[in-house]
């Protein structure tokens, strides 16, 4: 990323994404003084700063979720209709997508090439949920010994979406657009170390419509998730983290009979070429080509278990 083009926090995001939580369909402020500094992979620097919610914070979002979901419009809806705001929300990201390519390099250091291929994916989420509303069998009738049956699939409730910090885009939009078409609210708690991608879907929400408190963000600590996790009110946990992490949050679920979707850690591959494996050769676009291939699918963890070695000659 040439210098020119790095992330500048204060001229890029808005002073909601910078100081505000996205709860009940409006920007809030925090509960505390406390922060979160994201460091600069590139310079160390601290090179943003926004709230860490609290405990007090994250009750007000399930709230407004819960609340949401009782009572509001939002798992009323057909499907269709609910679709028709996921595409509004694809196009809403779409016209972010510049600034969501350099926000995954700013905040946790991915490849420039990676981030081009991978952030343009979150709208296609959202478009191909949306496409599931003509799709999906949300009803049907089954011939069983009896007669017949029909299976009606509802939303499940209120959602608590958990994303890692090394790929926060394209996990949340992974996470989000289905749990909306299915007609549930969430409280999406985004990693402190790349919370910006979140609270700026946030804006895009907000922009495409949704009704309050449908979708809430709160940025926050592992204290502030685990009580989270325990809250009555959450229906489901979709996590996607640490082994240590995704063995707690089941567990935590099972004492009162909650739904869970763990996703933990993979192993990472990486690859190491000699000086010689560097020059503009056969050998050289091999290597590129593998570690391209190898990458993406390694989970940028930071225990490396495998690799690719160039040798000299």
């Amino acid at each position: 990323m040439e210098i020119a083009d790095r992330f500048r926090a204060e001229e890029e995001l808005s002073s909601n994404v910078r100081g505000r939580f996205y709860i009940g369909g409006q920007w809030v402020f925090p509960e505390t003084d406390a922060l979160i500094s994201l460091v600069s992979p590139v310079t160390e620097e601290v090179q943003a700063q926004v709230p860490a919610g609290s405990i007090a914070d994250m009750a007000k979002a399930v709230d407004a979720a819960d609340l949401a979901f009782q009572a509001g419009p939002w798992p009323r809806l057909t499907p269709a209709e609910r679709a028709a705001y996921l595409r509004r929300v694809a196009d809403e990201i779409r016209a972010r997508l510049p600034l969501l390519k350099r926000l995954w390099p700013a905040q946790i250091g991915a490849p420039m090439w990676m981030s081009e291929g991978f952030v343009p994916s979150a709208p296609a989420h959202f478009d191909f949920f949306a496409g599931l509303a003509e799709s999906f069998a949300f009803e049907e009738e089954r011939k069983t010994q009896f007669g017949y049956a029909k299976v009606i699939r509802e939303p499940v409730g209120v959602c608590a979406l958990i994303v890692p910090w090394n790929s926060p885009l394209f996990l949340l939009t992974q996470k989000l657009a289905p749990a909306l078409l299915a007609g549930c609210t969430v409280v999406v708690k985004p990693s402190p170390e790349s919370p910006i991608d979140a609270l700026i879907i946030a804006e895009c929400v907000e922009a495409a419509g949704i009704p309050a408190g449908v979708v809430n963000i709160v940025p926050a600590g592992r204290e502030t998730g685990d009580w989270l996790i325990r809250q009555p009110q959450i229906n489901k946990v979709s996590f996607t983290g640490s082994v240590a992490a995704g063995r707690h949050i089941p567990a935590v679920g099972a004492g009162r009979i909650a739904r869970c979707s763990p996703r933990t850690a993979c192993p990472a591959r990486s690859t190491a070429m000699s000086p010689a494996a560097t020059a503009p050769c056969s050998r050289h676009r091999e290597a590129c080509a593998s570690r391209r291939a190898i990458l993406p699918r390694s989970a940028r963890c930071c225990s490396t278990k495998a690799g690719i070695v160039a040798r000299n000659s």
